[in-house]
């Protein structure tokens, strides 16, 4: 698996629910934990900060739908460590239903193996987060995702030859395609059809352009 990062929270933001836990209850304490995640990360990416490895990783069993509990490097003696595990597209804004298991416990208490809620689970990506404090008293999330099923392909609406860049050169492909002269790959389709009518065609072709030309700011 992929290596967890986990990002400090500013000091401000030290998720205030894990100083009251024991008082409030888990799942609304969670769902304050994933939009911080959440918070946090954007900060994190904007900022530039670079992330601190954590030695955890999410090996989903389909035997006995479960994951191993893993405690994060640099978690402090005694910590308290939160786990959840939730889609990956619903850490933003998270609710009951989203949530496939959550425990919290002081660090060596958590039971070895987390079971998931379910017998199985939905084709898809998932992430397991675990948050914790560090020995200097920071509070940090580890996060890692795994992968059930093919993984849905990773591309920018607009930006059909993914180069980062949306331009004429991507709107000129679509008209490619759509003339059948050059046919687009799967991705690139996907990254093509930004009116998202599973139809790609001139009208696709000129959102880019006015895309590029700063008409317009999304698709």
């Amino acid at each position: 698996m992929g290596t967890l990062s986990a990002k400090r929270c500013p000091a401000n933001k030290k998720l205030k629910f894990f100083q009251k836990r024991g008082k409030t209850n888990m799942k609304k304490s969670m769902k304050k934990f994933m939009i911080a995640c959440a918070a946090v990360s954007s900060i994190a990416i904007a900022a530039g900060m670079s992330a601190m490895a954590a030695d955890i990783s999410a090996n989903y069993s389909a035997d006995n739908n479960s994951i191993p509990v893993a405690t994060p490097d640099g978690a402090a003696d005694g910590t308290q460590m939160t786990v959840l595990v939730v889609p990956t597209d619903k850490k933003a804004a998270v609710t009951d239903a989203d949530i496939l298991y959550i425990n919290q416990a002081a660090k060596g208490e958590l039971p070895a193996t987390a079971l998931l809620k379910g017998e199985s689970l939905a084709d898809g990506t998932y992430s397991v987060l675990v948050g914790y404090y560090d020995a200097a008293g920071a509070f940090a999330i580890a996060e890692d995702t795994f992968t059930i099923g093919e993984a849905a392909p990773e591309y920018t609406l607009g930006d059909v030859d993914d180069n980062g860049k949306i331009n004429a050169a991507d709107a000129s492909k679509v008209i490619s395609h759509a003339l059948k002269k050059a046919i687009l790959n799967e991705t690139q389709q996907l990254a093509a059809d930004v009116d998202k009518n599973e139809k790609i065609n001139a009208a696709d072709a000129s959102k880019i352009i006015s895309f590029a030309l700063k008409k317009i700011t999304s698709f």
